[in-house]
């Protein structure tokens, strides 16, 4: 459909405006999808906040468009940067009170979808009322060329935001595509961005094709893994090999879950085994049968696994261990540390 300034009077009307921002207000803020396997699928979700202000930009000027008319690029932007940032921040801010927790990189696309609605609009309005006014007399050259060259500035800089707001996305389909590459080698930490595989209530440190891992005396101190390719069917066995620095035991619990487990999370419906790490090196070697048969009353989806999680629990003193690789195994090597 050609967009002309009548359609797009025709989009905004209230009703239409209502229905279309409630939507989208309900789909990203009060209903909570399952989050997705892939972190680029999360990442497009999250696109919905930049939708969702561009929308409300280009509403909000249609609305105001007798006033919006006399401003200029640089008033218009700068207004639109000021209402966006602020009405993101309190979208964030409410957030916390539906349990969900606030982002500032989707703070940050809040105010690119303002920011692009604003100058779309702009842009477009100045088409039509050119249109409308063939004929008329024009403004000086130089004037023109001045405003002309603003203008792209303006619309540069906005370009450059948005595409930094889009960093994350990137980021994420980078490490699918290495990570869908490496299979089935599950971390070798010998990129930055494997850090994005996983999440730590505790410190770590990538450093050399090495994670380093500080496990304190909380209940639980976890590193959790819950990006990698989840088809872990044809493989006989999950091997993990790591390092321990100190002179002593420790005692570290591997946990193994499917999608399924995410609707319920009782500990009898999931695998659970723990190892004792003896000083130096380490190859835990966990075989995908036990991991398979281990929910009571059914069996693990070892299509769809969900995360690999190693923790402690009150440890006397903190420790460290360093992991050097995770990787699925058709057939399965010989242990040399004790579960």
């Amino acid at each position: 459909m050609l967009v002309t300034s009548k359609n797009l009077a025709r989009a905004t009307r209230p009703p239409a405006l209502v229905v279309l921002l409630l939507s989208a207000i309900f789909l990203l803020f009060i209903n909570q999808p399952v989050l997705p396997a892939q972190r680029s699928m999360h990442e497009l979700w999250n696109f919905g906040h930049l939708v969702l202000f561009f929308v409300f930009a280009i509403v909000t000027c249609q609305l105001f468009s007798t006033i919006i008319s006399r401003w200029s690029l640089i008033r218009l932007i700068a207004t639109s940067l000021i209402i966006s940032a602020i009405l993101g921040a309190a979208i964030e801010y409410l957030q916390t009170g539906l349990s969900r927790e606030a982002s500032i990189q989707d703070w940050l696309l809040d105010i690119a979808g303002g920011l692009w609605g604003a100058a779309i609009y702009y842009q477009l309005k100045k088409r039509w009322d050119a249109t409308g006014a063939a004929g008329s007399a024009a403004p000086a050259a130089n004037r023109k060329r001045d405003v002309a060259a603003i203008d792209r500035g303006l619309l540069g800089a906005i370009y450059l935001f948005t595409v930094i707001s889009c960093g994350p996305l990137l980021l994420a389909l980078t490490d699918e595509l290495t990570a869908k590459i490496q299979f089935p080698i599950l971390a070798d930490f010998n990129s930055p961005l494997e850090v994005t595989r996983f999440d730590a209530n505790i410190t770590t440190h990538l450093e050399r094709g090495r994670l380093h891992v500080f496990f304190n005396t909380q209940r639980f101190a976890k590193i959790n893994w819950t990006f990698f390719p989840r088809t872990w069917a044809g493989y006989s066995g999950l091997v993990i090999t790591l390092h321990n620095p100190a002179a002593s035991t420790l005692p570290l619990n591997c946990r193994i879950h499917d999608i399924q487990h995410e609707t319920n999370y009782r500990q009898n419906d999931r695998f659970n085994r723990q190892f004792i790490i003896a000083p130096g090196q380490n190859v835990l070697v966990i075989p995908l049968a036990e991991v398979e048969q281990a929910p009571l009353g059914r069996l693990m989806d070892m299509k769809r696994i969900a995360a690999l999680q190693c923790f402690t629990s009150h440890l006397t003193a903190s420790a460290e261990l360093i992991f050097k690789q995770i990787r699925l195994v058709p057939a399965l090597p010989e242990a040399s540390a004790m579960p």
